[in-house]
């Protein structure tokens, strides 16, 4: 019940006219990103037609979509430098994450509408109709910022332009095939036998301190199955937002996690994160 107040989720009253509770529209959520079942199978549990089970769905989603952002930049590059970081000022992981959606239907485009292609969306490397984010791991174990969702057949350098400006003085650490610049820094790329003993010493030390972002969303089931991502006719990038939402919300209920105990970052409780969203 504090999550749902302090998400500011009321009775809601979606433009269809099907009400709800703010808490049986966050169950509702919840329960359908964990669980990749129909709305048929769960219009009985919830006392709503499939239909508006939707309607509710789609009303909750909208309003919970929000920026990822935390600012304790500072606090972050020195807790990275501590953990043996050999570089200052960084302050978190970028990681590129493909999500893969149904092969996109023709649609007929109405006015300034558009609709993502087959084109668009299909991603030569991994074979599948996808779409893309970035995601940035800070030390305390949350996803501070979330950056997408894009094009899947694009490569994630043509993304890095996007970052957001206040991040400008600090830098990020990246995979190696981003290459790297003044902002963003990587392993050396050069085979183990070619680097010097300074470079490897870099690469190793940084390696271990790397993050993985793919577990973000064990939660939810249902952002695994593209059967149920289906562009055009859902918000599949604002769903996969409130599934990052909903992650960092569960870090500060089960206070931290595997990151935050590593780095020794203090996480922000659920009050201070949610009001800072």
């Amino acid at each position: 019940m504090t999550v749902v107040s302090l998400m500011e989720v009321g009775n809601i009253v979606t433009r269809e006219r099907t009400k709800a509770t703010g808490v049986k529209a966050m169950c509702s959520v919840l329960y359908k990103l964990a669980v990749p079942m129909r709305w048929v199978d769960l219009s009985e549990s919830f006392g709503h037609s499939p239909s508006g089970l939707s309607n509710i769905f789609l009303h909750t989603t909208l309003h919970l979509n929000g920026d990822l952002l935390d600012s304790k930049l500072e606090e972050f590059s020195e807790a990275m430098f501590a953990a043996g970081a050999p570089y200052t000022k960084i302050w978190c992981f970028i990681d590129g994450t493909v999500r893969r959606v149904c092969r996109p239907q023709p649609q007929k485009v109405c006015g300034k509408r558009k609709y993502l292609t087959q084109q668009s969306v299909y991603n030569g490397h991994k074979r599948k109709h996808s779409l893309k984010f970035q995601s940035l791991m800070t030390p305390d174990g949350m996803i501070s910022h979330l950056f997408g969702p894009f094009p899947g057949r694009n490569h994630d350098i043509k993304y890095n332009s996007r970052c957001d400006e206040r991040f400008k003085d600090y830098r990020i650490f990246r995979d190696c095939a981003y290459g790297r610049d003044d902002v963003m820094l990587s392993p050396f790329g050069k085979a183990v036998g070619n680097m010097t003993a300074v470079q490897l010493q870099i690469s190793s030390s940084m390696r271990k301190l790397r993050v993985s972002v793919e577990w973000v969303l064990n939660y939810w089931k249902t952002l695994d199955v593209k059967s149920n991502l289906r562009t055009g006719t859902q918000p599949v990038g604002k769903m996969y937002h409130v599934g990052v939402l909903m992650n960092n919300c569960i870090t500060c209920l089960r206070g931290g996690n595997t990151a935050s105990d590593y780095f020794k970052v203090k996480f922000p409780n659920i009050r201070e994160y949610l009001h800072s969203t």
